[in-house]
């Protein structure tokens, strides 16, 4: 897989000051962390960062080549990222450097597709995780995970145990928690074991139910 590049600059100076100056030329501040060394403030264009993940399709775990001129390249992903509320502008970003053939966890967005059973005789699907945890190399993230939820009927649920993992890439998961289900239409009867039962495991699994560390 080619990497999306990047070009950055290093900032010698950090603070207020020196992100009001990148944002002045046309720049949003960042920062670079490491497992290998010490955090690198950057500075980088954000429109050029956008089509980066916009045109690929790894979404938001898209690789990126940071090219720092003179200071190299180092491979990252992009880890965080702050928005004007107002504007929809965006004002930071944070990225982890990464090498290619080492395993990392990454959070990878659920896309449920088809049209449950259920949902056809009148039930009523809710989706009540749109992320999972997964590990593997850096390139084989994937920008997102389609699960089918035809077979679904009133009553059934969706588990992350049941969601097929991609060539080269583990799910992870301490609790084999709900990512969707079915429910009767209002003052219709559950069936035995149905989805009252399967939402109420899934709420106890928690929003922070996620991957091992």
């Amino acid at each position: 897989m080619d990497n999306a590049t990047l070009r950055a600059e290093i900032r010698t100076k950090t603070g207020k000051g020196s992100a009001r100056r990148a944002r002045r030329e046309g720049k949003i501040p960042a920062i670079l962390y490491s497992h290998f060394s010490e955090p690198t403030p950057i500075a980088l264009d954000p429109k050029a960062l956008r089509k980066a993940v916009r045109d690929s399709e790894h979404g938001f775990n898209t690789v990126l080549t940071l090219e720092l001129g003179e200071a190299g390249k180092r491979t990252a992903l992009l880890k965080d990222w702050q928005i004007d509320p107002v504007s929809r502008r965006l004002l930071h970003a944070d990225f982890l450097e990464v090498k290619m053939d080492e395993a990392i966890e990454a959070e990878v967005p659920i896309t449920l597709v088809g049209k449950a059973k259920g949902v056809e005789a009148g039930g009523i699907l809710s989706q009540l995780r749109r992320e999972i945890t997964v590990r593997c190399r850096p390139g084989d993230i994937p920008g997102e995970i389609e699960v089918d939820i035809s077979p679904l009927e009133i009553g059934d649920s969706l588990h992350v145990g049941d969601i097929p993992a991609p060539e080269g890439v583990e799910i992870r998961y301490t609790h084999n928690y709900t990512i969707a289900v079915v429910t009767p239409p209002e003052g219709g009867a559950t069936p035995a074991g149905g989805a009252a039962e399967a939402a109420g495991e899934a709420s106890e699994s928690g929003a922070g139910e996620g991957g091992e560390s």
